[in-house]
């Protein structure tokens, strides 16, 4: 399969995961843990893979607090969109990823 195949595959599995908000209790936690109250969506697809949706700006807080960065090269599909004057993204990382295990236990 080549390239843009793969990434139309991917796209299309993101598109239908069912993701869920964080709550306010979810959001209390991160501010007591972390100092920072990120709004932003998670879920698994269907290949278990962890998917991220919030803004850039938020997305850059969590890479920061919960480790992501050193997860980058479990990166599954990132994609960036502008609308008006914000930055948001959706990210999925394979499911072999500890930070992100971690996170969503955090959520759990």
């Amino acid at each position: 399969m080549d390239n843009i195949h793969l990434f139309d595959e991917r796209l299309d599995v993101v598109q239908r995961t069912l993701l869920t908000k964080v709550t306010e209790a979810q959001i209390d936690a991160f501010d007591q843990k972390y100092g920072f109250r990120p709004i932003f969506e998670y879920g698994r697809d269907e290949n278990e893979h962890y998917v991220l949706r919030t803004t850039k700006e938020v997305f850059k807080e969590l890479e920061y607090y919960c480790a992501l960065k050193y997860e980058q090269d479990h990166i599954a599909l990132y994609i960036e969109a502008e609308i008006g004057t914000t930055t948001y993204v959706v990210v999925a990382y394979s499911q072999d990823t500890t930070h992100l295990a971690e996170l969503f236990q955090f959520l759990g």
